[in-house]
């Protein structure tokens, strides 16, 4: 009995220190790389207005308001107001 005890508790040893190790990896803040990609697909839209360019530069701010940590309240309202007022069907 003693045997099987000491057997479980090494398992569930094992399984709490593998599970420990597959712990997310925390989030790497890019905002610089975000934001010339927000700005290099702005350009893009501007020189060629038309559906797929709208929504590459929706995308591309969504992903730099999702990516950002460290953007302000103040700015964010401002990100969400601009993604609200984007209407790519219409090009």
């Amino acid at each position: 009995m003693r045997k099987m005890t000491l057997y479980i508790l090494l398992v569930l040893a094992g399984i709490v220190f593998t599970m420990d190790g597959c712990k997310k990896e925390k989030k790497v803040d890019n905002c610089a790389t975000l934001s010339a990609a927000a700005s290099d697909a702005a350009e893009a839209f501007i020189a060629n207005m038309n559906q797929e360019t709208c929504e590459a530069y929706v995308d591309a701010i969504q992903d730099f308001y999702d990516g950002c940590a460290t953007i302000t309240p103040a700015l964010r309202a401002q990100y969400d107001a601009a993604l609200e007022s984007m209407e790519c069907s219409g090009f």
